[in-house]
């Protein structure tokens, strides 16, 4: 090991002792995988401390002002938190994700590049999202994209096994009727329940 790759190991443990990071194996290229939670929330950071490859636990950097996921960790294994940044993108991040993914109150008008794989909730609201384009095809939890700038539901997941939050976004009810998803939930959005339920005995009839 050169002289080089011992200082880079020493900034890294000191980094880990800084933000409280236990069970770690420091990678090759300088990276870490962490057998357990990391909590970076509320740290006024503008980019991770470290460069991560994989977290069994949670990862959590809410409330900062980081604008990139650059150095995010590849796989989660719990919930995945970047609400309350400055983010424009979602490249970087991790492609699974075992928990939640949070990525609301962002400046997010895209969602290229979000995990493959959501095993609980996927929430997006708060952003400037145009489209349901790239989200995640099967969400195990709650899917919430209120408060955004869609007009269409197109592209919105197949399955959703809790519930289905489209509010404040412009919405018609012809999109409603003809949502291709399947909800476990409720679904949640700028119409009544009966204007949905005659919308779509029209629709059947016509």
């Amino acid at each position: 090991m050169d002289n080089n790759t011992k200082i880079a190991e020493k900034e890294i443990v000191e980094i880990c002792q800084e933000y409280d990071i236990m069970n770690y194996y420091i990678n090759p290229d300088g990276s870490i995988d962490v057998d357990g939670d990391v909590d970076l929330s509320g740290k006024r950071l503008r980019q991770l401390p470290l460069k991560f490859g994989k977290v069994s636990g949670d990862f959590d950097f809410d409330d900062n002002y980081i604008s990139t996921l650059e150095d995010c960790p590849s796989v989660v294994g719990g919930n995945f938190y970047c609400s309350d940044n400055e983010l424009t993108s979602l490249e970087g991040g991790p492609s699974k994700v075992g928990g939640h993914f949070y990525c609301d109150c962002n400046i997010l008008a895209s969602l290229e590049f979000c995990p493959i794989e959501v095993g609980g909730d996927f929430n997006c609201y708060y952003n400037e999202i145009t489209s349901l384009e790239h989200c995640p095809g099967v969400v195990s939890g709650d899917f919430k994209c209120s408060a955004n700038v869609l007009t269409s539901l197109e592209f919105c997941p197949s399955k959703v096994d809790g519930d289905f939050d489209c509010r404040n976004n412009d919405i018609s009810i012809r999109d409603l009727v003809e949502l291709q998803c399947n909800i476990g939930g409720k679904i949640y959005s700028d119409h009544t329940p009966e204007e949905i339920r005659m919308a779509t005995i029209d629709y059947i009839l016509k």
